[in-house]
């Protein structure tokens, strides 16, 4: 009878301990996309994603997103890249400054990204962008 009792005991707490895991969660998303919409929110990535910020940009007047707060768990990929919103032979148009990240690591932090032009490093920024960024 004790054999017996132990034996529900023990299943019992098995089914509990299943019971308080969410069946319905997701795993978090491999890619995550954020703009100037989400600006101040928070993004939810897995570790070995891909964080894209889109923002607003000119190259043209010297202006450009620079990451100024990363935090340790999310590596810059590559060179940032520019998306003309119109014909591509219009000099100077306005357009979209793509930046990717990858998460190395799970954490979580603010990146923060100023649009400035880099030479003139004792000038306020013309914009400040961040988001909290966790990978999981």
């Amino acid at each position: 009878m004790k054999r017996f009792a132990a034996l529900a005991l023990t299943a019992a707490l098995c089914l509990a301990v299943a019971g308080c895991q969410n069946p319905r969660a997701t795993a978090p998303p491999s890619q995550a996309m954020v703009s100037a919409a989400d600006a101040g929110q928070s993004v939810t990535l897995a570790v070995g994603g891909t964080l894209t910020v889109a923002l607003p940009a000119n190259p043209s007047t010297g202006y450009s997103w620079v990451p100024t707060n990363t935090p340790e768990f999310l590596v810059e990929q590559g060179q940032p890249s520019f998306e003309t919103t119109g014909a591509p032979a219009n000099v100077g148009a306005d357009g979209t400054e793509v930046i990717l990240f990858k998460a190395v690591g799970a954490g979580s932090g603010t990146l923060a990204l100023d649009y400035l032009r880099p030479w003139e490093t004792s000038s306020t920024p013309a914009k400040r962008y961040t988001v909290k960024v966790e990978a999981q």
